[in-house]
Protein backbone atom coordinates (compact mmCIF):
# COMPACT_ATOMS: atom_id res chain seq x y z
CA UNK A 1 0.00 0.00 0.00
CA UNK A 2 2.63 2.22 0.87
CA UNK A 3 4.12 1.93 -2.92
CA UNK A 4 0.00 2.86 -4.40
CA UNK A 5 0.34 6.10 -1.99
CA UNK A 6 1.66 8.41 -4.59
CA UNK A 7 -1.43 8.00 -6.74
CA UNK A 8 -3.36 9.92 -4.56
CA UNK A 9 -1.00 12.35 -2.14
CA UNK A 10 2.20 14.19 -2.87
CA UNK A 11 5.49 13.35 -0.70
CA UNK A 12 3.30 10.94 1.71
CA UNK A 13 5.50 9.99 4.79
CA UNK A 14 7.51 7.15 5.30
CA UNK A 15 7.69 6.34 8.34
CA UNK A 16 8.82 2.97 9.78
CA UNK A 17 5.86 1.00 11.35
CA UNK A 18 6.39 -2.20 13.83
CA UNK A 19 3.96 -5.26 13.68
CA UNK A 20 3.52 -6.42 17.63
CA UNK A 21 1.72 -8.91 18.77
CA UNK A 22 -0.64 -8.05 21.91
CA UNK A 23 0.78 -9.39 25.25
CA UNK A 24 -0.96 -12.37 25.93
CA UNK A 25 -1.80 -11.36 29.62
CA UNK A 26 -3.67 -8.15 28.18
CA UNK A 27 -5.39 -9.80 24.98
CA UNK A 28 -8.59 -10.89 27.17
CA UNK A 29 -10.32 -7.11 27.08
CA UNK A 30 -7.84 -5.81 24.29
CA UNK A 31 -9.70 -5.17 20.39
CA UNK A 32 -8.20 -7.25 17.65
CA UNK A 33 -5.61 -4.39 16.19
CA UNK A 34 -5.09 -1.15 17.83
CA UNK A 35 -2.36 1.53 16.86
CA UNK A 36 0.18 3.35 19.28
CA UNK A 37 1.79 6.31 17.65
CA UNK A 38 5.61 7.23 17.67
CA UNK A 39 7.12 10.01 19.74
CA UNK A 40 7.75 13.01 19.54
CA UNK A 41 11.32 12.46 19.98
CA UNK A 42 11.55 9.76 17.22
CA UNK A 43 13.12 7.10 20.08
CA UNK A 44 10.91 4.31 18.66
CA UNK A 45 8.80 3.87 15.73
CA UNK A 46 5.35 3.71 15.69
CA UNK A 47 3.20 -0.08 16.37
CA UNK A 48 0.61 -1.59 15.19
CA UNK A 49 -0.62 -4.14 17.66
CA UNK A 50 -2.53 -7.76 16.78
CA UNK A 51 -4.51 -9.71 19.00
CA UNK A 52 -3.58 -13.00 18.51
CA UNK A 53 -5.70 -14.64 21.21
CA UNK A 54 -8.24 -16.68 19.10
CA UNK A 55 -7.88 -16.19 14.83
CA UNK A 56 -10.78 -18.20 14.60
CA UNK A 57 -12.63 -15.08 16.14
CA UNK A 58 -12.40 -12.89 13.57
CA UNK A 59 -11.56 -14.09 9.53
CA UNK A 60 -8.63 -14.00 7.81
CA UNK A 61 -10.63 -11.79 4.89
CA UNK A 62 -11.26 -8.65 8.05
CA UNK A 63 -7.54 -8.12 8.13
CA UNK A 64 -6.86 -5.87 5.35
CA UNK A 65 -9.65 -3.79 6.25
CA UNK A 66 -8.16 -3.73 9.63
CA UNK A 67 -4.35 -3.28 8.51
CA UNK A 68 -5.55 -0.13 6.42
CA UNK A 69 -7.34 1.28 8.67
CA UNK A 70 -4.93 1.43 11.20
CA UNK A 71 -1.82 1.50 9.46
CA UNK A 72 -1.32 2.72 5.88
CA UNK A 73 -3.36 5.29 4.48
CA UNK A 74 -5.13 5.01 7.96
CA UNK A 75 -4.05 6.38 11.33
CA UNK A 76 -0.26 6.21 10.28
CA UNK A 77 -0.38 8.09 7.61
CA UNK A 78 -2.30 10.80 9.57
CA UNK A 79 -0.25 10.90 12.42
CA UNK A 80 2.94 10.46 10.69
CA UNK A 81 2.18 13.57 8.44
CA UNK A 82 0.70 15.39 11.70
CA UNK A 83 4.06 14.57 13.48
CA UNK A 84 6.02 15.84 10.77
CA UNK A 85 4.54 19.04 10.13
CA UNK A 86 5.65 22.15 11.13
CA UNK A 87 3.16 23.01 13.87
CA UNK A 88 2.77 24.05 17.01
CA UNK A 89 3.43 20.01 19.16
CA UNK A 90 -0.23 20.31 20.67
CA UNK A 91 -1.22 19.64 17.21
CA UNK A 92 1.28 16.84 16.95
CA UNK A 93 -0.48 15.07 19.34
CA UNK A 94 -4.09 16.38 19.99
CA UNK A 95 -6.63 14.85 17.89
CA UNK A 96 -10.47 14.43 18.32
CA UNK A 97 -12.72 11.31 17.69
CA UNK A 98 -14.54 12.57 14.42
CA UNK A 99 -10.89 13.55 12.82
CA UNK A 100 -8.86 10.52 13.86
CA UNK A 101 -11.54 7.81 13.18
CA UNK A 102 -13.45 9.51 10.63
CA UNK A 103 -10.03 9.55 8.65
CA UNK A 104 -9.19 5.93 9.52
CA UNK A 105 -12.71 4.94 8.28
CA UNK A 106 -12.24 6.78 5.15
CA UNK A 107 -8.87 5.42 4.63
CA UNK A 108 -10.41 2.01 4.16
CA UNK A 109 -12.16 3.13 1.44
CA UNK A 110 -8.99 4.89 -0.16
CA UNK A 111 -7.59 1.63 -0.01
CA UNK A 112 -10.55 0.14 -1.88
CA UNK A 113 -9.77 2.89 -4.87
CA UNK A 114 -6.19 2.48 -4.82
CA UNK A 115 -6.55 -1.15 -5.77
CA UNK A 116 -5.56 -2.92 -2.15
CA UNK A 117 -8.01 -5.64 -1.46
CA UNK A 118 -6.63 -8.24 -3.71
CA UNK A 119 -9.83 -10.24 -3.67
CA UNK A 120 -13.33 -10.20 -3.81
CA UNK A 121 -12.90 -12.24 -0.53
CA UNK A 122 -10.82 -9.32 1.13
CA UNK A 123 -13.38 -6.54 -0.41
CA UNK A 124 -16.55 -8.59 1.50
CA UNK A 125 -14.23 -8.07 4.93
CA UNK A 126 -13.93 -4.10 3.53
CA UNK A 127 -17.36 -4.21 2.93
CA UNK A 128 -18.32 -6.16 6.46
CA UNK A 129 -16.40 -3.01 8.41
CA UNK A 130 -18.72 -0.26 6.76
CA UNK A 131 -21.73 -2.35 7.52
CA UNK A 132 -20.31 -3.07 11.03
CA UNK A 133 -19.92 0.90 11.76
CA UNK A 134 -23.88 1.56 10.07
CA UNK A 135 -24.79 -1.15 12.01
CA UNK A 136 -23.10 0.51 15.32
CA UNK A 137 -25.25 3.44 14.97
CA UNK A 138 -28.40 1.83 15.54
CA UNK A 139 -26.89 0.21 18.60
CA UNK A 140 -25.93 3.20 20.17
CA UNK A 141 -29.01 4.54 19.83
CA UNK A 142 -30.85 1.41 21.40
CA UNK A 143 -28.67 0.98 24.27
CA UNK A 144 -28.45 4.80 25.64
CA UNK A 145 -31.58 6.00 24.40
CA UNK A 146 -34.14 2.87 23.43
CA UNK A 147 -32.58 0.97 26.33
CA UNK A 148 -32.31 -1.83 24.61
CA UNK A 149 -30.77 -4.80 26.77
CA UNK A 150 -27.14 -6.79 25.94
CA UNK A 151 -28.99 -9.51 24.33
CA UNK A 152 -31.25 -7.30 21.94
CA UNK A 153 -28.10 -5.76 21.10
CA UNK A 154 -26.22 -9.01 20.68
CA UNK A 155 -28.74 -10.45 18.16
CA UNK A 156 -28.65 -6.97 16.25
CA UNK A 157 -24.94 -7.31 15.29
CA UNK A 158 -25.29 -10.79 14.92
CA UNK A 159 -28.16 -11.15 12.69
CA UNK A 160 -27.01 -7.53 10.68
CA UNK A 161 -23.23 -7.87 10.71
CA UNK A 162 -22.47 -11.73 11.27
CA UNK A 163 -19.80 -11.34 13.84
CA UNK A 164 -18.97 -14.72 15.85
CA UNK A 165 -20.17 -14.46 19.22
CA UNK A 166 -16.36 -13.51 20.65
CA UNK A 167 -16.49 -10.73 18.34
CA UNK A 168 -19.65 -9.15 18.81
CA UNK A 169 -18.99 -8.98 22.90
CA UNK A 170 -16.12 -7.38 22.61
CA UNK A 171 -17.38 -4.68 19.68
CA UNK A 172 -20.94 -4.35 22.42
CA UNK A 173 -18.85 -3.36 25.22
CA UNK A 174 -17.08 -0.85 23.71
CA UNK A 175 -20.16 0.71 21.93
CA UNK A 176 -21.78 0.40 25.65
CA UNK A 177 -19.06 2.47 27.44
CA UNK A 178 -18.24 5.05 24.61
CA UNK A 179 -22.16 6.31 23.98
CA UNK A 180 -21.97 8.59 20.76
CA UNK A 181 -18.88 7.63 19.86
CA UNK A 182 -19.93 5.62 16.24
CA UNK A 183 -21.70 9.06 15.12
CA UNK A 184 -19.02 11.02 16.15
CA UNK A 185 -16.83 8.73 13.85
CA UNK A 186 -19.09 8.51 11.26
CA UNK A 187 -19.72 12.07 10.98
CA UNK A 188 -16.44 12.97 9.55
CA UNK A 189 -17.82 10.94 6.50
CA UNK A 190 -18.94 13.61 3.92
CA UNK A 191 -22.53 12.44 2.74
CA UNK A 192 -22.30 10.02 0.43
CA UNK A 193 -19.22 8.75 1.13
CA UNK A 194 -18.56 5.30 1.38
CA UNK A 195 -18.46 1.94 -0.52
CA UNK A 196 -21.59 1.93 -2.53
CA UNK A 197 -20.11 4.84 -4.58
CA UNK A 198 -16.85 3.57 -5.53
CA UNK A 199 -15.76 6.96 -7.55
CA UNK A 200 -13.02 5.35 -9.59
CA UNK A 201 -9.98 5.03 -9.56
CA UNK A 202 -9.44 8.89 -11.17
CA UNK A 203 -8.18 10.26 -7.56
CA UNK A 204 -7.38 14.13 -7.06
CA UNK A 205 -3.69 14.18 -5.65
CA UNK A 206 -3.89 15.46 -1.90
CA UNK A 207 -0.75 17.59 -0.33
CA UNK A 208 0.64 16.64 2.55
Amino acid sequence: MQARLPQAFTNPPNAALEIRRVAPEIQDGAPNGYYFRAPLDGSRAAIYWINLKNVHDWPKYTLPSLTYHEGVPGHHLQISTAQRAPTHPLRKIAFFNAYLEGWALYAEQLADELGGYASPVERAGYLQSFLFRAARLVVDTGIHTKRWTHDQATRYLVDTVGFAPAVRSARLSATASRPAKPAATRSAMPPGCGPAKRPGRSLAAVST
